[in-house]
C-alpha cells in the first residue's frame, strides 16, 4: 500500500538537497530519483521506500501515486485528499519555465524541513546515496533508467507498460546503485519472493 507520508518526505528530501546545491528539480528528474531510491532500497532491504506501484513510460519508470501527487498539487489534475493536504505542509509543486528549453515543467520545492521520524535510518541512507550519485546529471537522469530492463519497457512507441515490483531487482554491469554482486541480488530476490508467498498464504496484502 502506497506510503504517502514517506513519498512526501522523499520528495522533500531531494527538493532540499537540490536547493542546497543551487539546482532545480522538475517532475521528470524527481521521479527518476524516487525510482532509483526505491530500486536500491528494495534490493538491499526487500522493500521499497514509498511502496508505490510503477509503470514504464518513454522517459523511464514512473511511481504512479507519487506522480499523481505532484500533478495534483501543481493543479494539473483536480483531487483534494488527505495525501495532498499532508504534502501541502512540506512541499510545493508549481508549473515553472525551465530555463534550458523554454518549456514549462512542474518544479518541486521544499517548504519545511524533512520529518525524519517518517523515514527509517535505511531510507535516509539510501536517499543520501542516491542524491550523491545522481546530482551531477539530473537533466539526463531518465537516460540512465533505460540501462535497466524495466526502464526500456516503453521504448519503441509504447505509451506505457506495467512494471512489477520484483522487476526492480534487475542489475547491470558496473551498477551505479551499489556494490552488491549479482549473486547477492539474486539471493535477495529469492528471499523477497519467499516472504511474498508467505504473506499471500496468510492473506496479508500489505
Amino acid at each position: 500500500m502506497f506510503q504517502y507520508k514517506k513519498a512526501v518526505q522523499v520528495l522533500n528530501f531531494f527538493a532540499r538537497k537540490a536547493e542546497e546545491e543551487g539546482v532545480s528539480l522538475y517532475k521528470t528528474n524527481m521521479l527518476k530519483l524516487v525510482y532509483f531510491a526505491d530500486k536500491k532500497h528494495l534490493r538491499e532491504s526487500l522493500r521499497t521506500i514509498t511502496a508505490d506501484s510503477y509503470i514504464a513510460k518513454q522517459k523511464g519508470p514512473v511511481a504512479r501515486d507519487t506522480c499523481a501527487l505532484i500533478e495534483t498539487q501543481a493543479g494539473t489534475t483536480e483531487q483534494e485528499s488527505e495525501t495532498v493536504q499532508y504534502a501541502n505542509t512540506f512541499i510545493i509543486s508549481e508549473e515553472k519555465w525551465r530555463p534550458w528549453n523554454r518549456k514549462k515543467g512542474i518544479k518541486i520545492m521544499s517548504k519545511k524541513e524533512v520529518d525524519k521520524k517518517v523515514l527509517s535510518a535505511s531510507d535516509i541512507e539510501t536517499l543520501t546515496f542516491i542524491w550523491s550519485v545522481c546530482k551531477a546529471d539530473l537533466r539526463d537522469l531518465w537516460k540512465k533508467t533505460h540501462l535497466y530492463p524495466e526502464g526500456k519497457k516503453a521504448e519503441g512507441g509504447r505509451a506505457w507498460a506495467e512494471i512489477k515490483e520484483e522487476e526492480l531487482f534487475s542489475t547491470i554491469e558496473n551498477d551505479p546503485l551499489g556494490e552488491q554482486t549479482v549473486a547477492e541480488i539474486k539471493n535477495a530476490e529469492e528471499l523477497y519472493r519467499e516472504r511474498k508467498e508467505a504473506k499471500m498464504a496468510f492473506g496479508i496484502t500489505t
